[in-house]
């Protein structure tokens, strides 16, 4: 009896180790077979997703930069809006200062040729094509103002009266290359010459006086004024100072050149004066 059980007991044994082995066989084998067949297959798939994986790479890339290439270009509108801007204000600020300047300096001559019973008129128009021509000024016949009347601004006579209507008038620039007014001058406080105001040198910023014989008597910073050799305008109206005399190759006569006192650039109010 205890033979006939071991003899079971080792059958059974061996059934499992049979079926056991027989597993570990079939496992291995279709583990064999699988990795035979597919392994070709994962190659071609990891080699074409690493071919893929370049452009997406290189297109990811391309998105984050174009993104950020248009940020930066928005802030780069916003910040040339915002120097447009300031530049604006900057300039509106500086035509500011220059028109309270001209505006004090128009006070000023109002003051100084009080007894001449002076004008006060706002520049109302300028032309770019006509800008050392013509001024446009705010008052007109109605105010007083008559053709040949001296116009001041900015510290000395900038023009003449050329034009007037009703409400406005046109002013004829010393330093137009027409000028014809033949402005009479006197050169020197005690003891002056006279002369005639004849051109302006527009490269060179400076008024010539011809028809001056008094040599003697002419000096450097020397100032020039209206004189009362001429019944059509007042005197004693200052144009500027002598900065260089000349003698005239074929005359006695001295060319005298003068410096204006007057700034023409920027002129924006003006002082009418009547003639005496």
């Amino acid at each position: 009896m205890g033979k006939i059980l071991k003899s079971k007991v080792l059958i059974l044994v061996a059934v499992l180790v049979i079926s056991s082995l027989s597993f570990l066989f079939v496992s291995s084998q279709s583990w064999f077979i699988e990795s035979s067949l597919f392994s070709p297959v994962r190659s071609v798939l990891a080699s074409a997703e690493s071919a893929i994986s370049i452009p997406r790479r290189f297109l990811s890339e391309l998105m984050a930069d174009t993104q950020n290439l248009l940020v930066t270009f928005e802030e780069n509108e916003r910040l040339r809006t915002e120097v447009s801007r300031l530049n604006g204000v900057l300039n509106e600020n500086h035509s500011l200062k220059l028109e309270n300047e001209s505006l004090r300096s128009s006070l000023e001559l109002e003051m100084a040729y009080a007894s001449s019973d002076p004008l006060v008129a706002e520049v109302i128009h300028r032309s770019p094509s006509s800008w050392n021509q013509f001024l446009l000024i705010s008052i007109g016949q109605t105010s007083g103002v008559l053709k040949g009347n001296l116009v001041l601004a900015n510290g000395g006579v900038v023009g003449v009266v050329a034009e007037v209507y009703s409400d406005t008038a046109t002013v004829q620039l010393l330093q137009a290359k027409d000028f014809k007014a033949n402005l009479a001058v006197k050169i020197g406080d005690q003891d002056p010459a006279y002369g005639i105001l004849t051109d302006f040198d527009p490269v060179e910023n400076k008024f010539l006086i011809s028809q001056v014989t008094d040599k003697d008597r002419v000096a450097l910073s020397d100032s020039v004024m209206t004189s009362n050799l001429s019944d059509t305008y007042p005197e004693n109206l200052l144009l500027g100072e002598v900065i260089e005399v000349r003698q005239n190759k074929d005359s006695l006569e001295l060319e005298v050149y003068v410096k204006p006192s007057a700034n023409f650039s920027d002129i924006y109010s003006v002082i009418v004066i009547g003639r005496q």
